[in-house]
């Protein structure tokens, strides 16, 4: 065999871990759960970005893709999450060591604090220290509000791949406030792409794609047009050409990185969804 994918079963990882590695045979991992595997598998691809590399990835546009903006975290007391915390932990160790102390507030009901903090001269990014869609229900509305009745500030906002499942409730204000999310994946619901390979699966199975975070069906798609165009066109040599596989993701994007000579790939592809003042969606790479 070329490559296989799976498994699902955790307690199946090291029976099929050790067949591939004696036999030379690639292993596509797909859960981050069996991610560790990768890592002392020379033979084996972990296919989904774990959250502290995402987390890495981001917090190193501080200085580049964000360098020209204000950073400011909002402390959102009780509500704040691990996930949360852990991004802007990640993210003032990143300005830090560069040199630049971030700058912490509270939003409280008039908005005071946050106002205070916010510089007329350049963009203003508000980064909050929750994922949860109950931080944007709280304060979206008195992020706006602020920005509608101060429009002297230039106010964009910095969240998290779980927001992409909250767009029925927030997509006006996402593009009223410039939003960016950091994801590994992405699925555009405008995509003609995207929407072609679901009817045909549809038609294919008798019933829709399982509307999943993500979808899985596209996951697996991506998955195996990677793999499978890379060997069409790489062969044996697919591991040296891993960055030239000419692959346009419907959902999930790779960019495999081998952490030391005697380990697996990783993947570590991180992209940024941007919803437009003028209402559009545009799909960003953090990676080069």
């Amino acid at each position: 065999m070329d490559v296989i994918f799976g498994p699902l079963a955790s307690a199946q990882v090291p029976v099929l871990a050790a067949h591939c590695k004696a036999r030379a045979i690639r292993l596509v991992l797909p859960f981050t759960q069996h991610s560790d595997e990768a890592y002392a598998n020379p033979h084996a691809y972990a296919a989904t970005t774990i959250t502290p590399d995402q987390h890495a990835a981001v917090a190193a546009l501080s200085h580049s893709f964000f360098a020209s903006q204000r950073l400011l975290f909002v402390d959102c007391g009780e509500d704040a999450d691990n996930n949360g915390l852990a991004f802007t932990a990640a993210l003032r160790r990143a300005l830090e060591a560069k040199g630049t102390t971030p700058r912490q507030v509270s939003i409280e009901t008039d908005g005071e604090p946050l106002r205070a903090a916010l510089d007329s001269l350049r963009d203003n990014l508000i980064v909050f220290n929750s994922s949860s869609q109950k931080t944007l229900n709280i304060f979206l509305p008195r992020l706006r509000t602020l920005a509608e009745t101060h429009p002297q500030y230039r106010i964009s906002m910095l969240g998290y791949p779980e927001w992409q499942t909250y767009t029925d409730a927030h997509l006006a204000n996402f593009y009223a406030l410039d939003t960016y999310l950091f994801s590994p994946f992405y699925r555009n619901p405008l995509d003609e792409r995207v929407l072609s390979l679901e009817r045909t699966f549809a038609r294919w199975f008798g019933q829709p794609m399982g509307d999943s975070y993500p979808r899985y069906g596209l996951f697996g798609f991506d998955c195996a047009f990677y793999f499978l165009s890379g060997l069409a066109q790489y062969g044996a040599a697919l591991d040296d050409n891993l960055p030239r596989v000419a692959h346009t993701p419907l959902q999930h994007g790779f960019r495999f990185v081998r952490p030391s000579a005697w380990s697996g790939h990783i993947n570590r592809n991180v992209r940024l969804v941007h919803y437009t003042r003028e209402e559009t969606i545009e799909v960003l790479r953090v990676n080069p």
